[in-house]
């Protein structure tokens, strides 16, 4: 493993390469943070917008520097996620066991499937661009969660996951709508090829948007 003076380093050159990037008119793609979450509640990782700090240069003012590289949140929803009944499996293990040992290969099998497997619909919305009047790190990705989590579309595939596990108090997000057939068969044969013990982790994932999303209704923000 990378000694903390040479992952410091490689930091600082990934950093300066994003601003330099930036600058020269490309864009950068990067996630918030090291993978999608297992239980569907994807927060921003400070340590990230840190990384990004590391290129500012000495005297130069955090928020001005961070208004430089013009970050953009960009909310992604499926309808379906591919690697669902895998996550489950592994959250269900965690939760008897307090560990799960992942198989040989397991996660090029996950990379793989969540690429070419089934989605359904997918939706992206881009946010409202970052401006100056931040801090520090941490303001930045509450900054970016609110933006993801405000912007993100829920699809009825996260209403009925929602509605069995806690009801209908989220009802009035889907204004008027009735959940379609077509999901209920696609909800049901996933949990069916689930151990019931999987099942609530099954629905966790897809009701977890749906959860940070009434918190940010209700102004709690999303975490």
């Amino acid at each position: 493993s990378m000694t903390g003076k040479a992952l410091f380093k490689a930091l600082k050159i990934l950093s300066s390469y994003i601003k330099h990037s930036i600058d020269t008119n490309n864009s950068v793609w990067i996630a918030q943070k090291e993978g999608r979450a297992k239980d569907g509640r994807d927060l921003t990782d400070p340590t990230i917008i840190k990384m990004f700090d590391m290129g500012r240069a000495k005297g130069e003012d955090f928020s001005q520097y961070l208004a430089s590289l013009h970050i953009v949140p960009l909310s992604i929803a499926y309808e379906w996620d591919p690697c669902d009944l895998m996550k489950a499996r592994e959250l269900a293990a965690k939760h008897a066991t307090g560990s799960y040992q992942k198989k040989e290969g397991e996660d090029i099998t996950s990379i793989a499937t969540g690429i070419s497997g089934y989605k359904g619909r997918v939706h992206l919305h881009f946010g409202a661009e970052l401006l100056a009047g931040f801090n520090d790190p941490v303001e930045v990705a509450a900054a970016i969660d609110a933006s993801i989590v405000g912007n993100y579309h829920l699809f009825h595939s996260n209403w009925l996951a929602y509605q069995k596990l806690y009801g209908s108090d989220a009802d009035h997000l889907f204004k008027g709508q009735t959940i379609s057939a077509q999901t209920h068969a696609e909800m049901d044969k996933r949990v069916s090829q689930c151990h019931p013990d999987m099942v609530p982790f099954l629905l966790q994932q897809y009701a977890n948007p749906v959860v940070a999303k009434l918190k940010f209704e209700r102004g709690e923000g999303p975490a």
